[in-house]
């Protein structure tokens, strides 16, 4: 898959099928568009393109803190396993806030991306002001020589299938819900780093990650989990939060996995949060911890493996 992080760029030679969109959690919705995306581009023959952004429009405008399902790595990775051809992660910045949205049809959806299809949902809107929206697109299209495809949200249990729903049911550590409206387990993914070693001396070697800050993540506590590493998949427990009991001041992501004695400093690993299981708790003894760590784990602590 061809990246392009600055519209000045786009130099596409083949026409496209564009969807539009911010793509954030690439979540059932999304696949909607992605979906009718490839179906029209094999029917047609077009290579496959992604247009967003590299961050939320509406947080750049509001300069808000906005926190994302998925970082714009994990984003761009997973389309590419999806079979995008390209993906535009425009930077959103003065000029294209300020760009009529006719100009953005004609300069970067017609000229640049030289689309033959555009697949968009209702709520999508675009260039200066939000002026530019479905209707655009379609009346536009008819001038300019492509067609548009504008898609009705999904939904689920009354609500309409949104990120900005997503992240609150995440929020809320209702994973079930999360995932089922993702079409797959959360995730969060980075390098494994080195931890101050407690869980080796206590009998739970872990591994610690500490997400990027726009990476959302749910409340603080105990999770069952699947952790990927070098493609291959474990069960394990993963804690999110500040390890209290220890000291308190150590904010990420801390993973024990099941019957496994490796050393994986330094690799990227994948975990899955599957359940919530109980808050984030203090305990009064490090012997009181480890009581509990086998209760999370199902009694499957063992002896120091990661050296």
């Amino acid at each position: 898959m061809r990246y392009i992080n600055d519209v000045n760029a786009i130099n596409q030679e083949k026409h496209t099928a564009v969807t539009l969109g911010k793509f954030d959690g690439i979540h059932k919705g999304h696949r909607k568009l992605l979906t009718l995306l490839g179906k029209l581009a094999e029917e047609e023959q077009l290579e496959k393109a992604v247009f967003t952004f590299n961050i939320s429009p509406q947080a750049r405008i509001s300069h808000r803190k906005y926190r994302t399902l998925l970082t714009n790595e994990e984003r761009r990775a997973m389309l590419e396993e999806m079979g995008m051809d390209l993906l535009v992660e425009c930077r959103f910045n003065d000029a294209m806030r300020n760009m009529e949205a006719e100009n953005f049809i004609r300069k970067i959806i017609v000229e640049g991306l030289k689309a033959k299809v555009v697949v968009a949902g209702t709520d999508f809107c675009f260039g200066k002001d939000r002026r530019g929206n479905g209707e655009m697109l379609l009346k536009m299209g008819k001038e300019l020589g492509f067609e548009t495809y504008i898609l009705e949200k999904e939904t689920a249990d009354g609500h309409e299938i949104s990120s900005t729903y997503i992240r609150e049911k995440l929020e809320a550590g209702e994973m079930d819900t999360v995932n089922r409206l993702l079409t797959y387990d959360f995730f969060v993914t980075g390098p494994v780093l080195h931890g101050a070693a407690l869980g080796r001396k206590l009998g739970f070697p872990t591994i610690n990650q500490i997400p990027p800050d726009e990476k959302l993540l749910p409340p603080k506590g105990v999770y069952k989990s699947r952790t990927e590493i070098d493609g291959h998949v474990y069960e394990s427990v993963t804690n999110i939060g500040t390890k209290p009991t220890v000291d308190g001041s150590f904010m990420g992501v801390e993973t024990y996995i099941f019957d496994f004695d490796e050393n994986v400093y330094g690799k990227e690993a994948k975990v899955y949060l599957l359940e919530h299981t109980r808050p984030e708790m203090k305990f009064s003894s490090l012997e009181e911890l480890t009581a509990q760590l086998r209760i999370d784990s199902g009694d499957r602590l063992k002896e120091p493996v990661l050296d």
